[in-house]
């Protein structure tokens, strides 16, 4: 008795009509060398009949390439399972990376270009005092004065405006704290506050009373007919000297 496996190889061959001692088979074997025309279609009217109209059978890819005798192999070529989640992770490491890198550079491109602002910003802070000093007027009868202590001075002077020319204005220069940080700050009468100095230990400012004889500086100035001969803003410990008026 014939096999599972050798049952169903009869039946497809036998659905094709040319299993081994048929009639087809009989009549394909019988006919020697150059087959007629004739001959030829009987024969295919015979298989077709046999098999009751399945010569269609025979257009299936994988029927066609057995009878070929070609070989099917079912598996496809692909990647499995695990090469795309290693794929996926090392993708996943690689962006994860290059964005750490971009980060990093933005952060250093952000922090230098705070840097050199702040920088701009003292050095121009230090020319605007220096000017504002150079233009300051001097005390008269009834007219503008100029009055310091060791924690602020207050003087008139002229500010250059947006339309191109100088008004007079009221700066005062000042040692305050500004969210608990000490500061040295420029305030002006038109609104603009501008920072001299923050985060150090000791402010005070001194006063320029005689120029001579190494120089003799006062605590404080309250003259309502002269000015000093320059402010001085020590910060633990050293000394930025600032000329008044046209006389420094």
């Amino acid at each position: 008795m014939p096999s599972p496996r050798g049952r169903r190889f009869v039946r497809l061959w036998r659905s094709v009509g040319i299993l081994p001692g048929t009639e087809s088979t009989r009549l394909s074997r019988s006919i020697p060398g150059d087959r007629g025309p004739e001959m030829v279609e009987r024969q295919r009217q015979g298989v077709t009949r046999r098999n009751g109209g399945t010569a269609s059978h025979l257009q299936s890819s994988s029927l066609s390439r057995l009878l070929l005798g070609g070989r099917w192999d079912g598996r496809r070529a692909g990647f499995t399972l695990l090469e795309v989640v290693v794929a996926l992770a090392v993708t996943g490491v690689v962006i994860l990376g290059a964005r750490a890198v971009l980060a990093q550079l933005g952060d250093d491109a952000a922090r230098m270009t705070a840097t050199a602002a702040a920088d701009d910003r003292e050095a121009n802070a230090g020319q605007l005092v220096r000017d504002l000093l150079g233009r300051a007027e001097a005390p008269g009868q009834g007219g503008p004065r100029f009055v310091g202590d060791a924690r602020a001075v207050r003087f008139d002077t002229r500010c250059d405006v947006p339309a191109g020319w100088q008004e007079r204005c009221q700066a005062e220069i000042g040692v305050v704290e500004v969210n608990g940080v000490p500061t040295v700050g420029l305030t002006l009468s038109t609104g603009e506050a501008v920072v001299l100095r923050r985060g150090f230990g000791r402010a005070v400012l001194r006063y320029l009373y005689d120029p001579g004889n190494g120089g003799t500086w006062v605590g404080s100035w309250s003259s309502a007919f002269s000015l000093p001969w320059a402010v001085g803003i020590e910060v633990d410990g050293e000394t930025v000297i600032l000329p008044i008026g046209e006389r420094g």
